[in-house]
């Protein structure tokens, strides 16, 4: 039913349209990790349906962010399919590649339940996000 593939650079205007569907200021491609090995789209009818990010660091630590889907995607179970599938398949992608531990930053509440379905658990709340621009 879904494939899976890594991103490729034409897939960024899409994720673009997706991220401001979401109201979520679209990451610049400087921003996204350059080796798009670490990326993974979930396809659907021949459509990125959702798709996210592995940032990898020279430790066992790594880091997953800007999960998005489609919101042409108005079944809610399809929905909720296809981003537990997402961070899954990061999930897999982690432990392949030999890290031990993943850490994401997380402000929406339904993504912060799907994460927890599939095994996260919260590591702090009240926080602040710090960031240099360079």
């Amino acid at each position: 039913m879904y494939s899976i593939r890594n991103i490729n650079e034409e897939d960024y205007s899409t994720l673009c349209e997706y991220w401001k569907f979401w109201k979520f200021p679209p990451p610049s491609r400087d921003m996204l990790p350059k080796d798009l090995r670490y990326s993974i789209a979930i396809i659907y009818e021949g459509k990125i349906v959702c798709a996210g990010f592995l940032y990898a660091t020279p430790s066992s630590f790594c880091w997953v962010e800007f999960i998005v889907s489609s919101p042409y995607i108005k079944d809610k179970k399809m929905r909720t399919d296809i981003i537990t599938l997402q961070i899954n398949s990061l999930i897999s992608l982690a432990k392949k590649i030999g890290f031990k531990a993943i850490f994401s930053s997380i402000k929406h509440e339904g993504l912060i339940k799907h994460y927890k379905n599939c095994g996260f658990i919260e590591g702090s709340t009240n926080t602040t996000e710090m960031i240099c621009k360079l």
